[in-house]
């Protein structure tokens, strides 16, 4: 019976270890900061842009692509976010495994 008991704990503590480098992953992707720098200075160099292209009509085209790229850009700042709140959950449930795995020996 003392085997189980040390697989148990053995266990508890890899859940433990996962979830936590789960958890600041989650935390650390979710406060990352590199997209949403690309997404303002997009923004600037599309604010400049704009301005010039209501002189040039030449500029019409690159305008479009322009804001396809910033939707772009902002819908991978959305699926980053998304991906950092699962991580943290799913990290904070594997703790929570753990600590229930060791408050049952």
């Amino acid at each position: 019976m003392e085997y189980v008991q040390d697989i148990q704990v053995a266990m508890a503590g890899v859940l433990f270890l996962l979830g936590l480098s789960g958890f600041i992953a989650g935390l650390r992707t979710m406060l990352a900061s590199e997209y949403r720098n690309t997404m303002k200075a997009l923004s600037a160099q599309s604010g400049k842009l704009g301005a010039k292209g209501l002189g040039d009509p030449a500029v019409v085209p690159l305008m479009e692509a322009t804001s396809r790229l910033i939707e772009a850009v902002s819908q991978l700042v959305r699926t980053a976010a998304g991906v950092g709140v699962f991580l943290s959950v799913s990290g904070a449930g594997l703790c929570l495994i753990a600590f229930w795995l060791l408050t049952t020996i």
